[in-house]
């Protein structure tokens, strides 16, 4: 076998390969491609909930301190009033 003919079977069979890697891919594809949109879809369906929940709390925690602050500033007025 020349050299030739024997570059010429390794780019063959290379191309057969590729093809045959296509063709996989295209297979892994159209059988978990549905799901992976299905669980992004999900996920960000969830992330937005996520974001909501914190926005929440951090209006909550924000109340909080609102309130935290008035309460330690009528101790401490009432402290000072109850001093001779």
């Amino acid at each position: 076998m020349s050299p030739s003919e024997m570059k010429g079977q390794r780019d063959q069979a290379l191309a057969c390969m590729i093809l045959a890697l296509c063709i996989s891919l295209a297979v892994f594809l159209s059988v978990f491609g549905r799901s992976d949109s299905l669980a992004i879809a999900g996920a960000r369906t969830s992330v937005a909930n996520h974001e909501g929940l914190l926005r929440d709390a951090s209006r909550v925690l924000q109340q909080n301190q609102d309130a935290l602050k008035s309460a330690r500033a009528s101790l401490e007025a009432m402290g000072k009033a109850s001093r001779p």
